[in-house]
């Protein structure tokens, strides 16, 4: 490539079409890869299909494909052993400040 091929490429010279476009590209391979992450940590090790050091340097290593490939492979189908479910709703919990009972 010619040296004024790589000067065009230059982040004050770029249309503004295309940072629009890298800037959702890079927002895109930050939130899938931490999203990964997060997800592979809190699910169990049962649950996910193989070892986890090995998705996780798969999720970090491997860009865009890293991920999603977790996602479609890495995880278990059986949702029985996924993360656990959140509690429901307690109605005797506080509302408001800390200590105040709810009145209904």
């Amino acid at each position: 490539m010619t040296p004024t091929r790589w000067r065009s490429a230059r982040w004050d010279r770029m249309p503004v079409g295309r940072k629009i476009l890298l800037m959702a590209f890079v927002a895109v391979r930050i939130s899938l890869t931490v999203s990964a992450l997060v997800d592979l940590a809190d699910r169990p090790a049962e649950s996910v299909r193989g070892k986890k050091r090995t998705w996780a340097l798969a999720i970090v290593g491997v860009d865009i494909i890293g991920p999603l490939a977790y996602y479609w492979r890495g995880r278990s189908a059986d949702p029985t052993t996924g993360p656990p479910a959140p509690d429901p709703v307690d109605p005797t919990a506080t509302a408001g400040r800390a200590g105040e009972p709810i009145r209904g």
